[in-house]
């Protein structure tokens, strides 16, 4: 009924009487299509969630009216909140206004806004760990003081990272700990450099890092963030190609469900570098009709093998870091668990007091992982893994490159031999 009486006044009008009708819906998939044809709403402007900058005209608005303290940097906030549209960042005031009355405040103050966007973005806040329980409370602040740790050396470094933020062990949602950073504008993250990347890397694995350090074992709890850094890894070397090996293009692996409908191919274990030689044997994609090429097992090896050299790489730098500044490691869990939540600014202030020291040539930590190449000119590592040869044939190009390497050095012996032969002094 209500459709129709709104059709029936919009068909009243006539094209020269000047009004337009606006309408505005989150559903436009339920609209009844008789409202969309030519002379009704045949328009459709896609409004865009907001940027930074509407963002923060946002935050204005909706405290203007409001005592805010001057410690609260609404630009900062409304960087920190990527994704959020208005009615989000109603509720997060909502939410900060709220914690302001439980304390018997009437000014909104920084905290209050980080508690208003925890309790928004991560959940109610729960009762803490009660102190009895050591381990899981040291865990806990080791991860975060680990991660922030690290983060401000690289950001000494080279001002890749953003500064932390704040660091919480608070239990919150479904979240134990947090280590939160003051981001950027949304422009700053279109691109990624592969300095930037492997800074992340190095952040992710430094909660697991520190537990190893504080702890003297690993724990589960940080693997989440080990898989995030291996993640980035393989899209550095896969995707990006930013790793030594070159730049490369990675594809799915080929399960076709076009091909095999309702089943899963094995892997082929046939190396389809021989496939013009060989054109009968059977490859990995079977039909490329479905499937796009694939690289073979062993470059397949060999480019996962990479994944981990850059895993080795990230992992034993940031493990010297935390060696030469474990006492400020430690001055960071002592401080962390005893506050349960700390501003960057207030933990930098920690770390600044405890100095790093100098490492001797035996604490130098080394992580002991296997790598099964030498890097970029081992093709055939055939020397480091014994049964290679025996699992996959020997590619043409490989034994060609060898062939000639030997004629090569045969050469250059034969060249020598004369050359020596040549310049002796005849018998008188």
């Amino acid at each position: 009924q209500t459709l129709n009486q709104l059709l029936t006044e919009m068909d009243g009008f006539t094209p020269d009487t000047g009004v337009v009708f606006i309408g505005a819906t989150n559903r436009a998939d339920l609209l009844d299509p008789a409202l969309m044809r030519p002379g009704r709403f045949d328009r459709k402007i896609r409004m865009p969630k907001p940027d930074t900058e509407g963002r923060y005209e946002i935050l204005k608005l909706h405290l203007r009216k409001k005592k805010v303290s001057p410690d609260v940097d609404l630009l900062q906030l409304a960087r920190d909140l990527p994704g959020l549209v208005g009615a989000d960042l109603a509720n997060v005031v909502n939410e900060a206004q709220l914690n302001a009355v439980r304390d018997g405040r009437d000014v909104l103050t920084a905290r209050d806004m980080y508690a208003g966007v925890d309790r928004f973005t991560q959940g109610e806040r729960r009762s803490p760990l009660p102190t009895q329980y050591k381990l899981p409370v040291l865990v806990f602040a080791a991860k975060e003081v680990g991660i922030a740790l690290v983060a401000a050396q690289l950001r000494s470094a080279h001002g890749r990272m953003e500064p932390v933020e704040r660091v919480s062990i608070q239990p919150k949602g479904r979240t134990y700990s947090r280590t939160l950073f003051a981001r950027g504008t949304d422009e700053e993250y279109h691109m990624m450099t592969r300095g930037r990347l492997l800074d992340r890397i190095k952040v992710s694995l430094a909660g697991s890092i520190a537990v190893r350090v504080a702890l003297g074992e690993e724990t589960n709890f940080a693997g989440a963030d080990i898989q995030d850094a291996c993640k980035m890894a393989e899209k550095l070397v896969f995707y990006y190609g930013m790793s030594d090996l070159g730049i490369t293009t990675w594809a799915k692996q080929p399960y076709s469900s076009d091909f095999a409908i309702g089943t899963a191919r094995p892997r082929k274990v046939v190396s389809t570098d021989a496939m013009d030689a060989y054109a009968d044997w059977p490859t990995r994609n079977e039909d490329f009709r479905f499937d796009p090429l694939d690289p073979s097992d062993i470059t397949w090896h060999r480019y996962t093998d990479e994944v981990r050299r850059v895993i080795k790489s990230c992992y034993e730098e940031v493990w010297r870091m935390l060696e030469e500044r474990r006492d400020a490691l430690w001055a960071g869990i002592k401080e962390l668990s005893e506050q349960r939540e700390m501003l960057g600014e207030e933990l930098r202030d920690v770390f600044d007091r405890h100095p790093p020291r100098s490492l001797a040539p035996d604490e130098v930590p080394e992580l002991g992982m296997t790598l099964f190449t030498r890097g970029r000119t081992d093709y055939w590592p055939d020397d480091l893994i014994p049964w290679l040869n025996d699992a996959y044939p020997i590619p043409y190009w490989v034994r060609k490159q060898r062939e000639e390497a030997q004629q090569a050095a045969g050469q250059q012996q034969g060249e020598a031999v004369a050359s020596a032969g040549g310049s002796g002094k005849p018998r008188a």
